[in-house]
């Protein structure tokens, strides 16, 4: 049976794949404080130590939820990964989810294409800039693998705080829906 470390196994899309492959595979979700992706040393540990033979890399680091400054957010989700990824000749794969932030916002999303990835580059924040550079990773990887998720929402989620859910919550509701916060877009983002 595979043995599984699952990143970010208690956000939003991490607790719905544990929930889905629990019964199918050995899955190891450990929480920041049983393994600090940020330390290479406790990385190599937990991998060894568990005998895992793949990665799902769901981990991103939130600035605001650590209430810390988001000048750390680029080093700090480069590091989480390629603490992961230097292991990666080890293992049978690894899975991380890119998001759309990888392409050129300057035209509709909606019309990207994977082959435009890398034409132009359009660095809005730290966030894209890490997932930008991970996936130029992936695909000089034989065995790292970008899934990429666009408008994700459903079972977990902070209908509260992201954009989609927020916008069906508050029409569900029958709330103002023209009173979006940028703030409020972006942290879904």
């Amino acid at each position: 049976m595979k043995n599984i470390l699952l990143t970010g196994g208690n956000g939003f899309i991490g607790r719905n794949i544990s929930e889905q492959l629990s019964g199918e595979y050995n899955i190891f979700a450990p929480n920041s404080a049983e393994l600090d992706l940020l330390d290479a040393g406790a990385v190599a540990a937990y991998l060894k130590k568990y005998k895992v033979t793949d990665i799902i890399h769901a981990a991103v680091y939130n600035p605001k939820r650590r209430n810390v400054s988001r000048e750390a957010e680029l080093g700090a989700n480069l590091r989480m990964f390629y603490n992961l990824a230097q292991y990666t000749d080890d293992l049978d794969k690894m899975i991380y989810f890119g998001s759309g932030a990888e392409f050129d916002k300057r035209s509709p999303i909606h019309m990207a294409r994977e082959d435009d990835f890398g034409k132009t580059i359009s660095v809005l924040n730290d966030y894209s800039l890490s997932k930008y550079l991970m996936n130029l990773e992936a695909l000089r990887s034989k065995n790292i693998y970008n899934l990429r998720l666009f408008g994700v929402f459903g079972k977990y989620e902070n209908w509260q705080t992201c954009f989609i859910s927020n916008l069906c919550g508050k029409a569900f509701y029958k709330d103002n829906l023209i009173k979006i916060d940028r703030e409020e877009i972006k942290r879904c983002h």
